[in-house]
């Protein structure tokens, strides 16, 4: 039988394309490992709460939702944080806060200031729609926070940038208001016939749906 030999290009493209497969491998992996170390936590038994950045499902169909629908959707969860925050310096795709206020009443207590992770990561699509390096030094911002998970970006150098004690914005949701002169303002509530419509609100206002959403007096 005459033995037939694969060109240099074909040996090139099974090489890519295992690659590909070890990396698809390794990042569910570490998807589920994470999640696991956040279900071994008591505190913490919300994993799947929050749409997975692993699944391709989400990936290619991303249906945003408002603020406040991220508020309904996701309101029972315990990793779900509600702050007020003042923002500090920017970091690559997020950036350092301080607390000004827990609207939810669950942020961890020794969290002074901490490191919040959005949208602009480059590596892969992360399906987070807020760019934190819109807004400017000392900016006061209401956000929808959950725990940063073990599957996140890296930069060229080989360094993981999210850590397990930081926190990102929700996949899928706009997670950020900005807060001055006593209104609020962002992407609030769905509008028909528009994808992202800019929306101000009265702070009692806000106060009101957010307490009602949360079941709260």
């Amino acid at each position: 039988m005459k033995k037939v030999k694969k060109s240099p290009f074909e040996r090139k493209q099974k090489g890519i394309v295992a690659i590909l497969w070890v990396i698809s491998v390794l990042w569910l992996f570490t998807a589920h490992s994470g999640c696991k170390k956040h279900l071994d936590n008591e505190m913490d038994n919300d994993c799947e709460c929050f749409p997975s950045m692993g699944d391709s499902r989400m990936m290619l169909n991303c249906n945003v939702s408002s603020f406040l629908e991220g508020v309904s959707t996701y309101s029972n969860c315990n990793d779900l944080y509600i702050i007020i925050g003042i923002a500090l310096d920017a970091n690559e795709y997020g950036r350092s806060f301080k607390l000004f206020e827990d609207l939810k009443g669950n942020f961890p207590t020794n969290m002074n200031t901490f490191s919040v992770w959005g949208d602009g990561a480059t590596t892969f699509e992360l399906n987070r729609m807020d760019d934190l390096r819109m807004y400017g030094d000392q900016d006061v911002l209401i956000m929808l926070l959950t725990p940063a998970r073990d599957l996140s970006y890296m930069t060229p150098e080989g360094t993981w940038i999210e850590k397990p004690e930081d926190f990102t914005t929700i996949t899928c949701t706009k997670s950020v208001l900005k807060f001055s002169d006593g209104y609020v303002t962002g992407y609030l509530t769905p509008v028909e016939g528009f994808n992202f419509v800019e929306q101000k609100m009265k702070w009692s206002d806000f106060q009101k749906e957010l307490h009602k959403l949360l079941n709260t007096k």
